[in-house]
């Protein structure tokens, strides 16, 4: 799936005013490519996120949602998008295809 990907920082839910300027940037970027912003929500997913991509017209979302995330950790969350970006490239078709 292709898209401008916006990894969403937040403390046990509720976003940061950095996920907010990035989801700005992302959707200037997003328009001029032609592509969706695409959200990645890493740890307990809250339902408040839902309603904050939507504010910012973000329609498509990645729940990376474990038990074993419970709180922000630069390990976790950088093998979490490591494996998503792994199944992103391995299952979607690919212009080499």
């Amino acid at each position: 799936m292709s898209g401008v990907y916006v990894i969403a920082e937040h403390d046990r839910g509720v976003t940061s005013p950095a996920t907010h300027e990035a989801f700005t940037a992302a959707a200037a970027l997003a328009a001029n490519l032609k592509e969706l912003v695409v959200a990645v929500f890493i740890g307990s997913f809250d339902s408040d996120f839902e309603a904050t991509c939507s504010q910012y017209g973000i329609s498509e979302a990645v729940i990376l949602e474990s038990p074993l995330i419970t709180d922000y950790g630069p390990e976790v969350w950088g093998q979490a998008v490591a494996e998503m970006v792994n199944c992103l490239l391995y299952t979607s078709p690919s212009p080499r295809d």
